[in-house]
């Protein structure tokens, strides 16, 4: 019969499309199904509802697709395409109420998706129409704003423009990048794309500046030393504008070109100065012409004391009054005042100590001084006093001491009263973000935020996720008020310095006490009690003392230990071919067990520990620099920062450190300016032990520090019980 010709036509004949010809065909012309047009006309008629209405056409006339065949008998529909589009339609949007109703889409979420593209998702199965008033929404007019900006009495004046878009809908706008949305939808209904990024860079301008939108509808002034982050977050946003007035503009122009700054070195330095010191000298008036803070942070070694020397006389010779403070490790304060009297005697500068009395003579007449030296222990002392003054300028050396923001140094530190506020460091970051944060809240409170802030938006997001973008902005936040130089890149002339690391086997004596207790320290840290961190880091202290010598930790031990024989043998080769030798070890024990050994060699020795006076301290460096002495032994904490020991070549670590800042900075205590010899360094280790492993971890947490630097570790504190475990492997 006709119909169930219509029906093998429609059914039978597409799935043999491949197999049959159109010759074969012919006779079942009468029985194809006619050609059908589909349409979809897509609507908005309120702001939570879109709607879709299909239109199936066959020629010109129009079929109810909802309608039974025998509706329309002089019609061969195409039932099997009708199916499909159905189909198609029933996944996309939700079913019609009845008959005489379109389909729809009341969620926001699918309305996106579905409108995204257009409705592209439609276009294989008929063409599709929009009606004006989804048009609109479709293409909304996105908001452009502009962010006028300029200095006002020493601060910045920010204002938001967005033409007619009402700020209170940017900042839900923002509120939606910020929560990683696909769009946001206007008040009239309309979608804005997300997916691209967009708006990413100015909702993260803004929290980084912690303020929102809505804020800025009237104005709002910020300190002025966040101009150079607003600036060059803003310089190639497409999203939004920056208007600066004339007062902002030098402003950016001066810290773009700062080493061309148009700031006289003082005559007795100039010829002193290399280039990169010129630089940094030109980088620190920068900073004190707008009263900002900053971090000096070139590598140890590059004359960091020089460049804050240069600076101070600088402002001297042009009139100025102020007393600058200098505050540092005690081991340091000799040094800056032997520095300042070869560099800028004309200065009159004095180093603090003896009774409270005298100190508290020397504060009251400070203005008497051009630079007052004071270690940071006696800065926490005399806060008291101090408070009372107001400093030209304060200087912290070896800033990575006020890290700890819980201290009562840090504390003191921070109620010093100065117009300007200079940090010094070769490792501004040691272990933790949270050591950047403390060191800027002193040199400009407020601009990283309070803490607990700082950790929410950039140090858990960071070190927990690796978020690209966090750490982008955290560095674009900091970089300007941070000059770094490295060694390999601005002195060309230095000597090469070579490392080797010296993988020694222990006796068997040796390795059978190593492996007996690390195995009795593995099963401790596996068992189910709970971990005590200070417990866990005493165990493998005594792991790592058994790798240098058992006699460190096991009374009348007299068998050999492989490190310290090793130690002595290279030295013993050294020596005569004209080395001199710095050894560092943690262990002051350790220190105390090579001297004989090496003395019975028949090789002199001088020794440095944290209990070693600051005047013996000085003449010790002097006899060795002097070339008095073969090896000098140094502790790691107390020689690791404030001694120029250029007259050695070598450096021997005999013990590797959690932090691996702390051995290079050791190391610099030789490779430094005035080094004229190729330095080599030996690292040595126990193989197959802890101290593999620790060299390991090392390197493994370098990444951290890439916001400013390079020297950093993760801390042997903070690291979990998988973490701790490993290093027992």
């Amino acid at each position: 019969s006709d119909r169930r010709a219509e029906d093998f036509c429609q059914k039978v004949l597409p799935a043999l499309a491949g197999f049959t010809n159109e010759t074969s065909l012919v006779p079942l012309e009468r029985f194809m199904p006619e050609e059908l047009s589909v349409r979809f006309l897509l609507d908005m008629p309120q702001r939570g509802l879109l709607t879709c209405q299909p239109n199936f056409t066959y020629g010109e006339r129009f079929v109810d697709f909802t309608a039974p065949r025998e509706a329309y008998p002089d019609i061969r529909r195409n039932l099997a395409r009708e199916k499909e589009v159905i189909s198609a339609l029933d996944g996309i949007f939700d079913p019609p109420a009845d008959r005489y109703s379109p389909y729809s889409i009341s969620d926001d979420d699918r309305m996106y998706e579905l409108l995204k593209d257009g409705g592209a998702v439609l276009e294989p199965y008929g063409e599709v129409f929009v009606s004006d008033r989804l048009r609109k929404v479709l293409n909304p007019k996105a908001p452009r704003p502009i962010v006028r900006a300029g200095v006002r009495g020493g601060m910045l004046d920010l204002n938001l423009e967005c033409d007619e878009f009402p700020l209170e809908e940017l900042e839900k706008l923002l509120k939606s990048v910020r929560e990683k949305r696909k769009y946001y939808r206007l008040k009239d209904g309309g979608f804005i794309s997300l997916e691209d990024g967009r708006y990413s860079t100015l909702a993260n301008t803004f929290d980084s500046l912690d303020i929102s939108a809505d804020t800025l509808k009237n104005g709002k002034l910020v300190p002025l030393y966040k101009a150079l982050f607003l600036d060059e977050a803003l310089k190639k946003e497409t999203d939004a504008q920056l208007s600066k007035d004339e007062e902002y503009k030098r402003l950016a122009r001066d810290f773009r070109a700062y080493e061309d700054g148009d700031f006289d070195i003082p005559d007795p330095l100039d010829g002193v100065l290399r280039e990169y010191q010129k630089t940094g000298y030109m980088w620190l008036r920068t900073l004190d012409k707008y009263s900002f803070g900053g971090i000096l942070a070139d590598d140890m070694g590059l004359g960091k004391t020089l460049q804050v020397l240069a600076y101070i006389l600088s402002l001297k010779r042009e009139g100025n009054r102020g007393t600058f403070l200098i505050c540092c490790p005690a081991s340091v304060t000799i040094s800056w005042l032997s520095e300042a009297d070869k560099w800028t005697p004309e200065l009159k500068c004095v180093r603090l100590g003896g009774t409270q009395a005298q100190r508290d003579s020397v504060i009251r007449n400070y203005r008497d001084y051009d630079i007052i030296v004071s270690s940071y222990d006696l800065i926490r002392n005399d806060i008291e006093a101090h408070q009372k003054n107001v400093y030209r300028t304060v200087v912290l050396d070896e800033a990575q001491y006020i890290k700890n923001r819980e201290t009562k140094l840090f504390k003191a530190i921070r109620k010093l009263n100065a117009v300007t506020r200079i940090a010094l460091s070769g490792t501004p970051i040691e272990n933790r973000l949270s050591e950047l944060h403390s060191i800027f809240d002193f040199l400009m409170p407020g601009y990283l935020g309070s803490y607990s802030s700082f950790r929410e938006r950039f140090e858990t997001p960071i070190t927990e996720r690796q978020d690209e973008a966090k750490k982008r902005a955290l560095s674009r936040l900091v970089s300007p008020f941070v000059l770094r130089r490295m060694k390999k890149d601005v002195l060309n002339e230095l000597p090469p310095k070579t490392e080797t690391n010296c993988y020694i086997e222990m006796g068997e004596r040796q390795r059978e006490l190593y492996a007996a207790y690390a195995h009795q320290t593995r099963q401790i840290m596996e068992s189910a009690a709970p971990k005590d961190k200070l417990q866990i880091l005493a165990m493998l202290t005594r792991l790592r003392q058994i790798c240098c010598d058992p006699a460190l930790c096991f009374e009348g031990y007299e068998d050999d230990s492989c490190k310290k024989d090793e130690c002595v043998r290279m030295v013993q080769e050294l020596i005569p071919n004209g080395h001199r030798v710095l050894i560092f070890s943690q262990f002051t024990t350790m220190l105390a067990r090579i001297q004989p050994a090496l003395e019975e060699a028949g090789i002199s020795c001088f020794t440095l520990k944290g209990d070693t006076p600051l005047d013996e301290r000085s003449s010790l460096v002097n006899a060795f620099n002097s070339g008095r002495g073969d090896v000098f032994l140094i502790s790691l904490k107390a020689g690791g920062t404030g001694l120029n020991l250029t007259g050695a070549d070598t450096v021997i670590h005999f013990d590797p450190w959690w932090n691996i800042s702390a051995q290079n900075q050791a190391t610099d205590r030789c490779y430094r300016i005035g080094q004229e010899k190729a330095v080599q360094v030996y690292k040595l280790i126990a193989s197959d032990t802890i101290e593999e492993n620790i060299v390991k971890l090392q390197y493994k947490k370098l990444e951290l520090a890439g916001v400013v630097n390079e020297n950093a570790d993760g801390g042997i504190m903070n690291m979990s019980s998988e973490e701790l475990l490993e290093l027992l492997k």
